[in-house]
Formats: structure tokens, C-alpha cells, sequence
């Protein structure tokens, strides 16, 4: 897969991630939203870890920095 997620961008998504976790298990979001926060977290997660995001693929952005030659 091409990568289209940039440095900046996957710190963004992990500290989401972990503020969605941290929310979660402290019992501040409770019920169906702490799955969905869950869920959504775990998508942060592994998107910022493969650095490729399909929603960007298929809006056709990419956050990364072109080289100049």
C-alpha cells in the first residue's frame, strides 16, 4: 500500500487514540459510544502505524511531504 500519512499526522492520530482509550476505560464514555470510541481508536492506531489512511486514499489526499529533485 502506498503510504499517504505524514510524521505530524500519525502523532495526532496515536494521541487520539490514547485519549480515546484513556476515556473509555475510565468510565467517562460509557455504554455503545465506548466501543465506537474503541473501535475508532484501534483504527488510529493501526493507520498511523502502517502510515496509510483508505479514507485519504480514496478522497485522494495524502499528508505527506513531496520530495524536490
Amino acid at each position: 500500500m502506498k503510504k499517504n500519512v505524514h510524521l505530524i499526522d500519525r502523532y495526532v492520530r496515536w494521541i487520539l487514540a490514547i485519549a480515546l482509550i484513556f476515556l473509555s476505560v475510565s468510565g467517562m464514555i460509557t455504554g455503545v459510544w465506548m466501543w465506537v470510541a474503541l473501535a475508532v481508536a484501534a483504527i488510529f492506531l493501526v493507520t498511523g502505524y502502517v502510515q496509510t489512511c483508505p479514507i485519504y486514499m480514496g478522497l485522494g489526499i495524502s499528508t505527506l511531504i513531496k520530495e524536490k529533485k
